[in-house]
């Protein structure tokens, strides 16, 4: 499992599914979807995602396909120079470095395991991925 947090960008790897609640580095995310505010309840399912793997095999980030019901966590993510929002909502690329070079053809996996949206009440931002291989990550520390 690994633990995206923006601004800084960084990756940490999680052991097991996500918690409703994740302390990182002294910070205590809370996943949106148990916030009591009704516009975030995206019951645990963001949309399918797929690793975004280069030519060397190395994991260099994660397109995420929006379901219909979590679009509104655009407002969340928008703003941040590795993430891209396609024109029309339907989904988000999130990058893990300066490196945009991705294979198409090896980054079709469309994976759907404990991705989930995270706040702090500082307002950082985070998500949960499902990732055996956390080694393949580029900018994993």
């Amino acid at each position: 499992m690994i633990f995206v947090t923006f601004n800084p960008l960084e990756i940490h790897q999680i052991e097991g599914v996500p918690n409703v609640k994740i302390e990182i580095a002294g910070d205590i995310f809370i996943d949106v979807n148990q916030k009591s505010i009704d516009a975030c309840k995206f019951d645990g399912f963001l949309g399918f995602y797929d690793w975004l793997i280069n030519s060397s095999d190395d994991v260099i980030g994660v397109y995420l396909m929006l379901a219909d019901h979590s679009k509104n966590i655009l407002s969340y993510i928008s703003g941040f120079e590795n993430i891209s929002i396609e024109a029309d909502g339907s989904g988000v690329f999130i990058f893990f470095s300066e490196n945009k070079d991705f294979d198409e053809s090896r980054s079709n996996s469309e994976s759907f395991g404990c991705n989930r949206l995270y706040t702090t009440e500082s307002g950082q931002i985070a998500m949960s991925f499902e990732l055996p291989e956390v080694g393949r990550v580029v900018g994993y520390k």
